[in-house]
């Protein structure tokens, strides 16, 4: 261990009529390892204020990150308890659990991708545990330097909440600090449920609809007056 030490943060915040919409404070451990290893624990208990409702939640974090090597990095982060479900006829407060990992590659110099994990679940526990969500978010950002100059970078996603996939790709050309021409592709799908009769059985299919395509480009130019 080459350091480690407490943390605390404690906010208010009113609105113009004075009223109290947020109150938090929270306290934490954070730990510095060799090899560029870190992690850190803590507790957030907080008022917050959605449709005239006063919520009192508490809720505890975890966090790690290790760059011992310059080909991978990981990175994650665990977050869990009270969450409010935001809505404005019926709000209530329930038991939230968050999780994201963050993993970076470089596994040449020309080449890294940055891939995102991230997944949110609430549950109702006003009549037991009933799911009201689970939602993941995957994301992979890649870029590939061809010349100081040529760049191309691609950006897949895939929201199995709004059963989305994204699909952009964008190439870079820079002439000089002030002057870059950009050209673009960007594809949207959203996956829909089918039900397809084979036979005397019924099948259930989740195909992809595209729901736009776009090519664009771009020039920016700097000008010296």
């Amino acid at each position: 261990m080459i350091n480690w030490g407490p943390r605390i943060r404690y906010q208010r915040l009113y609105d113009h009529e004075s009223i109290l919409e947020d109150e938090t404070i929270a306290t934490g451990l954070d730990f510095t390892f060799a090899r560029s290893i870190s992690a850190g624990a803590g507790i957030e208990c907080s008022l917050e204020r959605f449709a005239g409702i006063n919520f009192w939640k508490t809720r505890f974090t975890s966090t790690a990150n290790v760059a011992t090597s310059r080909r991978i990095t990981l990175g994650g982060n665990v977050s869990w308890g009270d969450q409010i479900f935001f809505d404005k006829v019926d709000p209530f407060l329930g038991r939230g659990t968050e999780v994201g990992l963050e993993v970076f590659l470089r596994p040449i110099a020309r080449l890294q991708s940055q891939i995102n994990i991230d997944t949110s679940r609430l549950m109702d526990l006003r009549n037991g545990d009933v799911e009201v969500f689970d939602t993941k978010l995957f994301r992979a950002l890649t870029t590939y330097q061809f010349t100081e100059r040529l760049l191309l970078r691609n950006i897949t996603d895939f929201n199995t909440f709004q059963n989305t996939v994204g699909f952009n790709v964008l190439a870079t050309y820079r002439l000089n600090a002030g002057t870059v021409f950009f050209l673009g592709y960007d594809d949207r799908y959203r996956q829909q449920e089918l039900f397809e009769q084979m036979g005397d059985e019924l099948l259930l299919r989740r195909d992809l609809l595209r729901t736009n395509r776009a090519i664009f480009t771009k020039l920016q130019y700097l000008f010296k007056l």
